[in-house]
């Protein structure tokens, strides 16, 4: 029987149903939390962000290894040299900040205009020259004489416009003497650093670029990650090959280096005979990283491809972006999962592993599976 509330008879128990309606509420805000998750949460992103991991560890133990190699003597006696040459520059610091101003304002301002002045005065020049010179091949000698007086007049101009320039070079000079007089060989000495400390700090730059930072983590976030994500899938068409689907044919899109990201890359090279890495610093990471079942597996996703000076690589003849990858190995070019990628495992007992760690079972409506690894050169 209906429940009266207040002055009004309802159909149904309101209570209960603002209960139920705020249940299910609930549930429609966990269920679209849940489904952006799942959308976002695929296996090859996890892939990809533990190539980055080891990238970020290798490159870590190449900037200590680069460090060792420093000529610690040479790096002590630059930076002795220069903090001698910083305290001299305190200690006539007015006039070096007046003298690096006044420079600062001749080459932008008065050298600028000077130099203009005298390369569009130039310009002009050319054209009559070529006037002149035209009008006294074809014989129009009144026109060959305006011409040559005019020339005349811009050759005077030229001169004088150069004379400014070089006056306002001897002033550039002037400050310059001064600021080295200061300065001593800062410049110098600064270069031989930089020189010396190349390779690490080249390698600092890469790692700025891998490591975490609020930037590369906030743009590959869920429902940001279309702008300019860094995770994303990688992919090759091949405009000239075409899958049969049947009753049409689409182009061939590879998207093995979605998962194999380090393919086309060199050093992540394995050891044919033991299949894991020969760098000593990437075995040494596999192993804290994995387990021992995971470490085979890994290893092979994340190498380079074994003969990169003539396949994948850019200088090679037959770059990535060119043959990709199933052109040679087969499978299923669009595949980005274990699973759905067609791999073929060597036997049965690899076949049971691949169950028990990737859920792999055989694709069923695949023409071509890729061969099983002892087959691989074979396709």
């Amino acid at each position: 029987m209906n429940k009266q509330q207040s002055f009004v008879d309802f159909v149904y128990n309101v209570d209960r149903t603002n209960m139920v309606f705020a249940i299910t509420s609930v549930m429609l805000v966990i269920s679209m939390f849940w489904m952006v998750w799942d959308d976002y949460d695929r296996e090859w992103k996890k892939l990809q962000r533990e190539a980055m991991a080891m990238e970020e560890y290798k490159t870590q133990a190449l900037i200590g290894k680069e460090q060792k190699n420093i000529d610690a003597d040479a790096l002590k006696q630059l930076e002795d040299e220069l903090s001698a040459i910083n305290q001299a520059i305190s200690s006539q610091q007015d006039r070096y900040d007046a003298a690096q101003a006044e420079l600062k304002r001749l080459t932008q301002a008065d050298f600028y205009i000077a130099d203009q002045n005298y390369k569009f005065e130039k310009a002009k020049f050319d054209v009559v020259k070529y006037e002149f010179e035209e009008a006294e091949h074809k014989g129009h000698t009144a026109k060959a004489k305006e011409k040559k007086a005019e020339l005349d007049g811009l050759t005077e101009r030229i001169k004088g416009f150069r004379i400014v320039r070089e006056a306002v070079e001897a002033l550039q000079a002037e400050q310059e003497k001064i600021i080295g007089e200061i300065s001593g060989k800062k410049g110098s000495f600064e270069q031989q650093k930089r020189a010396l400390m190349k390779n690490v700090d080249n390698l600092n730059r890469r790692l700025s670029s891998i490591e975490p930072s609020f930037p590369n983590i906030f743009r590959n976030m869920p429902m940001v990650d279309f702008i300019d994500p860094s995770i994303k899938v990688r992919q090759v068409v091949l405009g000239d090959l075409r899958n049969d689907l049947n009753f049409t044919k689409v182009p061939k899109v590879d998207r093995c280096t979605t998962c194999h990201v380090n393919i086309d890359r060199a050093g992540y090279d394995l050891d044919q005979e033991t299949g894991l890495f020969k760098d000593e610093d990437l075995r040494s990471y596999v192993d804290k990283m994995y387990s021992e079942e995971e470490r085979l597996g890994r290893s092979k996703v994340f190498s380079s491809h074994p003969n990169l000076d003539l396949f994948l690589g850019s200088a090679s003849a037959h770059p990535i972006d060119e043959v990709g990858c199933t052109t040679c190995h087969l499978g299923r070019d669009r595949g980005v999962t274990f699973k759905n990628a067609a791999h073929t495992p060597t036997d049965e007992a690899e076949a049971k592993r691949w169950y028990n760690l990737y859920g792999w079972k055989k694709m069923k409506y695949w023409d071509h599976p890729m061969l099983s690894s002892q087959y691989v050169e074979s396709s």
